[in-house]
């Protein structure tokens, strides 16, 4: 993360720190506004780890699927490594950049924001997107080959950008253990 970022964070953090501030003030510290009370917050290390769990785990069933359909005939073991090493791309070119901005996301609303809130709105209406393709795609009349080759590029950009989850989620944790 470039230094420029980590300012902005900063900056960020405090400005939210003190509309918080502000807010105990007009609510007492004994009475908290009722959606602070139910909602399921968690601290940014948590985000980090489900963010990276989620990842892996939809990137990993993905490419599961690519390759079960790919393996079928062995005549595609060529599809299958050149959808790897398109996976490999487009994790580099553009999911890395969307991991990234989750990060700082998550950096920015800091401890105690709702578990659900690392990936915007945004993004979870892209995710529903994504899913419903998802759906078309294996309804559709394709050529096997070409859904298997669409899953596991999919899929492996997503293993390979999940990468910046975990080591999120590992600096946090072993910043936290230190201090």
């Amino acid at each position: 993360m470039p230094p420029c970022a980590l300012i902005y964070v900063a900056k960020k953090r405090s400005e939210r720190m003190e509309q918080r501030r502000a807010l105990e003030r007009l609510f007492c510290d004994t009475k908290k506004v009722w959606f602070e009370i139910l909602k399921p917050s968690a601290p940014v290390w948590a985000h980090a780890m489900v963010a990276g769990i989620i990842w892996t785990l939809v990137g990993t069933l993905l490419v599961c699927k690519g390759i079960r359909i790919l393996l079928f005939d062995n005549s595609h073991l060529i599809a299958l490594a050149l959808s790897l090493c398109a996976g490999c791309a487009k994790a580099a070119f553009v999911l890395d950049k969307a991991a990234n901005r989750s990060v700082i996301r998550m950096l920015e609303k800091g401890d105690g924001s709702c578990i659900g809130g690392f990936f915007s709105l945004k993004t979870w209406l892209m995710i529903a997107v994504m899913m419903l393709m998802g759906r078309l795609l294996s309804a559709s009349d394709l050529p096997d080959i070409l859904k298997g080759v669409i899953l596991s590029t999919i899929g492996s950009a997503l293993i390979i950008s999940s990468r910046i989850f975990w080591l999120t989620f590992s600096r946090l944790r072993n910043k936290l253990k230190r201090n």
